[in-house]
């Protein structure tokens, strides 16, 4: 071998700096951002729909309390009217705010057309004003219950029916 050459020995390339970033981490930076984004603002939405839920939850309880001191038709009243500030200010039926009679119980049963306990209690709310104090008695609370529950949870999801 030839000794004046100054030969070095076989080596390793040289590692490559970690920045600036190849392209594809920045693709890759990208995506996760935006899919961070997206599941934040999913997270804010479920979080705001349970807020919203649980509001609506309180204001029929506090018209359920009626019931609960034995105050029916006065129960009905506050029914009809939580059920029409819902229908006209979360999910957005002006036409709801004149309905009455056969109409505001279709507007009602808009939620659920087949279900018969809520056509039941559907006539009820509709017909509140004109109870005699003898059908307070077959008040069907289930049914009026049901039919509130439904139109929260449907006003929760931001639907309208």
């Amino acid at each position: 071998m030839n000794q004046e050459l100054p030969l070095r020995d076989v080596h390793a390339a040289v590692a490559p700096d970690w920045w600036p970033l190849a392209p594809g981490w920045w693709v890759l930076a990208a995506l996760f951002l935006v899919l961070a984004a997206y599941g934040g603002y999913r997270l804010f939405r479920a979080w705001r729909r349970r807020q919203l839920q649980k509001a609506l939850m309180q204001e029929f309880e506090s018209a359920e309390q009626l019931l609960q001191q034995g105050r029916e038709l006065a129960f009905l009243h506050e029914l009809a009217a939580f059920l029409k500030r819902l229908l006209i200010y979360r999910i957005g039926q002006a036409s709801a705010a004149g309905a009455h009679g056969v109409e505001w119980e279709r507007t009602l049963l808009a939620v659920d057309p087949d279900d018969p306990e809520l056509a039941a209690a559907a006539r009820f709310v509709a017909a509140e004003q004109y109870q005699a104090p003898e059908r307070l008695g077959q008040l069907p609370v289930d049914g009026l219950r049901r039919l509130a529950h439904r139109w929260i949870e449907r006003a929760a999801a931001g639907a309208a029916p």
